[in-house]
């Protein structure tokens, strides 16, 4: 593990350190339950970048609904309403 020396206090630094370091190294100098707890933190991210991809494609349907119905992209497009069954 990466440490450095705290010029001056006589002891090893390892949260500066591990503060440059990769995820890997830091989540394997923890103990279980802070594992877990980093492990847990990963996923609610995953999980809400899910969210963010869901809602902004919902929104992006949502959007060319409108301006198809605003702007119809060729003369033979149905008007609003008339393309969904």
């Amino acid at each position: 593990m990466p440490e450095t020396y705290a010029a001056g206090l006589g002891r090893v630094n390892r949260r500066r350190a591990l503060a440059s370091g990769n995820v890997t190294a830091r989540t394997s100098d923890l103990v279980t339950e802070q594992r877990a707890l980093a492990l847990c933190v990963r996923l609610c991210a995953m999980a809400s970048g899910r969210v963010v991809a869901a809602l902004s494609r919902a929104l992006a349907e949502q959007l060319r609904k409108q301006l198809h119905g605003r702007f119809p992209l060729t003369e033979t497009d149905p008007p609003v309403g008339q393309d969904e069954p």
